[in-house]
């Protein structure tokens, strides 16, 4: 596996085979991923990219949305299953990093109600369920916001 610092070309080699495509979609449904949204990923945080074999495997990384406060983020292929061990690692290892480097007192991310096992593995993380967010995707899906926080003053 090789990890580099994400670009924001990458989103667009991984659309083909990204899974829960629609929530980073345009809302005029072309298909495409939000070229906002890549730019947010490259430009108002922490990303990076990791590969094997000259394939993307994910995306992860965080957008801070205010002083201590980020959204992090795993968008994956549908090869991610191939390596559950490595990503549940290098993702901690990265969360770890980046709590630390931006010295976040609050690390937030949603799941998609129904997605059992990535809500398993946000709690393994360290990570609280906060709460159903009703209609909260394009297509008006129920995701599950989740928080891990620390005592960073």
């Amino acid at each position: 596996m090789n990890i580099i610092p994400f670009e924001e070309s990458h989103l667009e080699v991984l659309e083909k085979n990204i899974r829960n495509r629609k929530m980073y979609m345009l809302t005029n449904d072309t298909g495409e991923i939000s070229k906002d949204w890549s730019w947010l990923c490259k430009n108002k945080g922490h990303s990076h990219t990791v590969m094997q074999d000259g394939e993307i495997v994910y995306v992860t990384g965080c957008i801070i949305a205010w002083k201590g406060v980020a959204d992090v983020y795993l968008i994956g292929s549908d090869k991610i299953e191939e390596h559950k061990v490595f990503v549940a690692r290098s993702v901690m290892t990265a969360l770890y990093m980046v709590e630390q480097a931006f010295k976040l007192h609050r690390v937030q991310a949603t799941v998609k109600e129904d997605y059992t096992s990535a809500r398993k593995w946000m709690e393994w993380m360290g990570f609280k369920n906060e709460g159903i967010l009703k209609n909260f995707s394009p297509e008006r899906e129920n995701y599950v916001m989740y928080a891990r926080t620390r005592g960073y003053q």
